[in-house]
């Protein structure tokens, strides 16, 4: 008798065999048990690529996560979830098991291509001790890889912002908008290379997009454009019988053409940047014996942003933001890129982790899955977080008429106010590194006592260290508290960051801002 049976990503399936009559009885009675309802204590869900594809929803790793109980998108920035009412920053993704944050906001790097996604699980309470350096909860995914048959799949995805009717900001302007069609493409295909013994799988996607909405506040037209190409391939062998190696590398390489910021107002702050990101990584899984599974992995991710800001260094070229202190005046970004383009940003990470799993039964104690390894895993960061080429930005509101800015072509006049108007002078230390090293340990018992209890139990021991780049010369900030203000005092801090008694919260994203300084996104 054969019976197939789905086992979803991270989670334990229950099943019951069917035993039939062995031969002619007079009398036979039968029995029957409810089975338990709960087979897990962790909280979550499981989607596969079958669901996925039938919902409208964003196919990115945070947007299928959206679907989730105990889960929000009501986030500071973009791409971020908060589970169980956690920092937005502080979740975890994994692709096929390696870490695929970025290192400061949280959210996902698209190290994926969406036709190869095969299924996501988004787990969000009791999560397994096997799974560390988060507060909320993690969002595992997995992707295809190749069989004994030759399969692939095909999709196209076409938009244009002229389908679209027109806001009323824009009806008001008399703009139409342009045109331009935006292609996605995705392509997967894998198969055998030597039957039951090596396989391959790769995917592709290719995007060439532009999305035109007006600046806001002045309403110039602008398109933001956006071309990125990703691509994946995989082996897999069986190395010996109950033994397999997996080799995988995918890169997204992404040029956009954009405004700083959502909320920068005039064509002058427009970078074309280039996003350079990639992920390698080789695993083993092996059975040592009837009950003994061992895993182990090591990955590199790599991140970064070139050409990400202005390069001139005259005052005049420096970036505006807004006050808010005249009457109708919001929040806004005007007259030169913000960041700086001379000391380009790399978040990077390295992971090893192995672990070993062992299947016990007793006949008075139940079951136990118990699973301990350790993972050691680097996260690193390069540039001093320059906010600006010229080392200044300055705080001003821009000229109104009649609740309207005036523009002198198509830049916004600035209006300098003694007392109101200020002036920030970043002394960035270009080129700083720093490496949070976690190396941690875990033992986690999965204990089914009998058909009503469950028990998960766990325990993760980490250690931290964290190496910066140390130089003779100090970086520097104005000191932002009030009794100090206009002091200019040193620190040896490579990041030129706010030392804890000023930021207490030193991760703490609000508005786009971490402790007073802007991160590029």
């Amino acid at each position: 008798m054969r019976r197939e049976t789905q086992v979803d990503l991270g989670r334990s399936t229950r099943v019951d065999a069917t035993l039939g009559v062995a031969g002619v009885a007079e009398t036979v009675t039968v029995t029957a048990e409810t089975p338990s309802i709960v087979t897990s204590t962790t909280g979550g869900a499981n989607y596969t690529e079958a669901e996925i594809d039938k919902l409208a929803t964003p196919r990115t790793l945070s947007g299928i996560a959206q679907l989730a109980p105990g889960l929000t998108s009501n986030t500071p920035n973009a791409g971020q979830v908060t589970i169980s009412g956690a920092f937005a920053y502080d979740n975890v993704f994994l692709i096929d098991g390696v870490d695929a944050n970025d290192n400061l906001f949280g959210t996902s790097n698209n190290l994926f291509i969406e036709a190869a996604i095969a299924e996501v699980q988004v787990l969000t309470s009791g999560v397994s001790a096997e799974y560390g350096r988060f507060s909320g909860g993690v969002v595992n995914a997995i992707t295809k890889s190749g069989s004994n048959q030759f399969e692939g799949t095909f999709r196209v995805n076409l938009t244009n912002p002229s389908w679209t009717d027109e806001t009323p900001f824009e009806r008001e302007r008399d703009q139409d908008r342009p045109d331009e069609l935006s292609q996605v493409y995705e392509a997967t295909f894998g198969g055998p290379i030597l039957r039951d013994r090596l396989w391959f799988f790769s995917a592709g996607r290719f995007e060439e997009s532009t999305d035109a909405d007006p600046f806001p506040v002045t309403g110039i037209p602008v398109s933001r454009l956006n071309e990125n190409t990703r691509y994946e391939g995989k082996l897999t062998g069986t190395i010996a019988n109950g033994h397999t190696l997996q080799g995988a590398y995918t890169n997204n390489a992404t040029d956009q053409t954009r405004p700083t910021f959502g909320f920068s107002v005039v064509p002058g702050t427009i970078v074309s940047r280039t996003l350079p990101n990639n992920l390698a990584v080789v695993n083993y899984r092996g059975v040592l014996g009837s009950r003994l599974f061992a895993t182990a992995q090591v990955s590199r991710k790599e991140f970064g942003f070139r050409n990400s800001g202005g390069t001139s260094t005259a005052i005049t070229d420096s970036p505006f933001l807004t006050r808010g202190s005249a009457p109708g005046i919001v929040f806004s970004h005007y007259n030169a890129p913000y960041f700086d383009s001379t000391d380009p940003e790399d978040r990077n990470n390295n992971q090893v982790a192995a672990s070993l799993s062992y299947f016990l039964t007793t006949g008075r104690l139940g079951s136990h899955d118990i699973k301990g390894g350790f993972e050691n895993y680097v996260s690193s960061r390069t540039g001093g977080n320059s906010q600006t080429a010229t080392d200044f930005v300055f705080q001003a509101d821009y000229l109104t008429a009649g609740g309207e800015p005036v523009l002198n072509g198509q830049q916004l006049i600035p209006t300098f106010v003694p007392g109101v108007t200020r002036a920030q002078n970043w002394l960035s230390t270009r080129g700083a590194t720093i490496d949070i090293r976690t190396t941690s340990l875990y033992l986690h018992d999965k204990w089914t006592a009998n058909e009503n209890w469950t028990f998960d139990l766990g325990m993760r021991l980490r250690e931290r260290r964290q190496r910066s780049d140390r130089r003779p010369d100090d970086g520097r900030y104005l000191d932002h508290r009030p009794e100090a203000r206009g002091r200019v005092r040193s620190y040896r801090d490579r990041t030129a960051r706010l030392p804890e008694h000023v930021c207490p919260l030193r991760r703490q994203v609000q508005r786009g801002t971490v402790c007073g300084e802007h991160e590029r996104r």
